[in-house]
């Protein structure tokens, strides 16, 4: 060995060591910090350097390695220690060790959705064991010492379970411990149960804004139902192109509603009225005896005592604005029905806070009264009533067009003369022979449901909103057809509720309203009231025309359900005596009168 050799063989080693420490060393310890993202990642990989030694030793022992992984894994992994961080870098990296494991759920859930395709045609016996593995690991995430520590309080009793997000790092961390403090008081309650994953498989909870949910929308959060949400339009209303957001999971709806729209369109639009607009709230009052009832009656319908309860009234908003008082009579009790404006909130707080101030008012004037109930259900708050049909209740809308007759044979596949006799024998004589309150339509419920899932309205206020009559008659000497729609009482608002979540609030912009601004006091939700009249009219002149032309089964076999295991051909074809169709029954004979 020449003395080249033994340089290269002796002197080198030894100057790459010296250069490594006196050079990489302290430039990483000193550069490094400079740049926090390139930091963590170097920290990062340091950490997960043993679950990457597992991962491979489980790839040859043919093992899930992200579910053994996830079962295995501890907060720990994650952890590095550094004596110099504070406490704000140490909550961005709890913030990104939480990054992190929500990026391996979804990739595991990525994972698991092809090795169940796979198992269809997979004979292997170890595939079931696969896929229970990495099924707990996308609905049994792992938690970290702080969420440990927070559900073994909730399961021990100590804390409510309504009260973990005031103890809790996050809203999301709070529903993760929610939902596995759920999940074992469910299987405690169902111990014969044979069910091996989470109660909550497929109820998603990640990436949702919950700050926005907390105090406002729901409470014991455990995630969110994903709700399908088509686009019906455009259509002309009022001399403005819309679209309607309709949230929905029936069939056929958003089509439905989408061939009526392109019906108004062809026919110049529709037009859509805001006719009275006010909220109500019908406390229930009680005396001593009927004569002392009688004498606040007829105090309160006094001029002098209006004017005096609608300034306490009014005192307790900037919208609310108080307009009348109807007063109704039941022996000893009274009903007061306070109707207010509310600006362009749906207004029942609103209405409910002014009507707790008069009476204040009306106890100082009789000491006798008693309070029965804020709401007397003569209000009338998620309940058919003949008094919001008769009075309304929130806005009440008229939405007309007079459709083309063309229109109605080109895109209807109908004529008017049809549709006319089947609204009147539908909508209105068979309503009264059921006994319908509010219900002389085909299915306004059905648009005024999806509207407001899609708006972030109160959903169960669908049932007085959806009391609808339906007219249609012929127009210009029989040649078109004029369809009217009139709610009288739409509760919808523009603020407040649902409507301040991010996809609610963008469905009310896709319609051209901006929460966040309003032309004038109540514009707005006037304006909203006023598209779902447009679209519940757009919804029966579609319906009314499938059912006049006979395709509503066929239309609903086609967008609502599978065909798979029924046959159109045998819904349509005449069935003859020999498939089992009953005899004709014989005509009645009558003895002849005499004159």
């Amino acid at each position: 060995m020449g003395p080249v050799q033994m340089l290269f063989l002796f002197v080198l080693p030894f100057v790459c060591f010296k250069v490594f420490f006196l050079v990489v060393v302290p430039t990483c310890f000193f550069v490094a910090p400079c740049f926090p993202d390139i930091s963590t990642a170097i920290r990062t990989h340091l950490a997960n350097l043993g679950p990457i030694k597992r991962t491979k030793k489980l790839c040859k022992s043919g093992q899930s390695p992200l579910s053994t992984w996830f079962s295995t894994a501890s907060p720990s992994t994650f952890e590095f220690e550094d004596e110099d961080s504070g406490e704000d870098e140490k909550e961005d990296i709890y913030k990104f060790e939480r990054q992190t494991l929500v990026s391996l759920e979804k990739q595991t859930t990525g994972i698991e959705k092809s090795q169940r395709v796979n198992s269809e045609v997979q004979t292997d016996s170890s595939a079931p064991v696969v896929q229970k593995g990495l099924k707990k690991s996308v609905t049994e995430p792992v938690l970290f010492e702080e969420e440990t520590a927070l559900l073994e309080e909730v399961v021990s009793g100590n804390l409510p379970i309504h009260a973990i997000e005031k103890n809790a790092t996050d809203f999301e961390t709070a529903v993760r411990v929610r939902r596995r403090a759920f999940d074992k008081q469910l299987r405690n309650n169902m111990s014969g149960s044979t069910m091996e994953n989470s109660f909550f498989d497929g109820l998603p909870y990640q990436d949702f804004d919950y700050k926005r949910v907390y105090g406002t929308c729901c409470e014991l959060v455990v995630g969110y139902v994903p709700i399908p949400v088509g686009f019906a339009g455009p259509v002309r209303v009022n001399d403005e192109n819309v679209f309607f957001p309709m949230a929905t999971t029936e069939g056929c709806l958003v089509a439905s509603t989408n061939r009526g729209c392109k019906a108004i369109m062809e026919s110049q639009g529709c037009v859509s009225f805001v006719v009275s607009d006010g909220m109500t709230r019908a406390p229930c009052i009680r005396f001593p005896c009927a004569r002392m009832a009688i004498e606040c009656k007829i105090w309160l319908e006094q001029e002098d005592t209006f004017e005096l309860l609608s300034e306490q009234f009014n005192s307790t908003s900037r919208y609310g604005r108080l307009q009348s008082v109807k007063v109704a009579i039941a022996g000893r009790n009274l009903y007061l029905r306070f109707k207010c404006l509310s600006g362009d909130a749906m207004g029942m707080n609103m209405v409910s806070k002014g009507t707790e101030k008069a009476l204040e008012v009306i106890k100082a004037h009789f000491a006798e009264m008693e309070v029965v109930s804020l709401s007397g259900n003569y209000c009338s708050d998620k309940k058919p009533s003949a008094v919001n049909w008769i009075e309304g209740r929130g806005k009440t809308v008229v939405a007309e067009a007079v459709i083309s007759g063309d229109v109605v044979e080109k895109v209807l596949k109908t004529n008017v003369a049809s549709m006319v006799d089947c609204n009147i024998q539908k909508n209105l004589v068979g309503s009264i022979m059921a006994g319908s309150l509010g219900g002389f339509n085909a299915h306004a419920a059905n648009i005024v449901a999806a509207m407001f899932i899609a708006t972030g309205q109160d959903a169960a206020q669908v049932v007085e909103s959806s009391h609808c009559i339906t007219l249609l008659e012929p127009a210009n000497n029989g040649r078109d057809l004029r369809i009217s729609v009139t709610l009288p009482c739409i509760e919808v608002g523009t603020v407040g509720g649902g409507t301040v979540l991010p996809a609610q609030s963008s469905c009310l912009r896709a319609m051209g309203i901006d929460p966040h601004s309003s032309p004038a006091p109540g514009e707005n939700s006037k304006k909203l009231a006023t598209l779902v009249g447009a679209a519940v009219l757009a919804g029966e002149l579609s319906l009314m025309a499938a059912l006049t032309a006979g395709h509503l089964v066929k239309a609903h076999m086609q967008y609502n359900r599978s065909v798979s295991n029924l046959n159109l051909y045998d819904l349509q074809r005449p069935r003859s005596a020999s498939q089992g169709l009953p005899p004709k029954c014989p005509v009645p004979s009558f003895p002849a009168t005499r004159e």
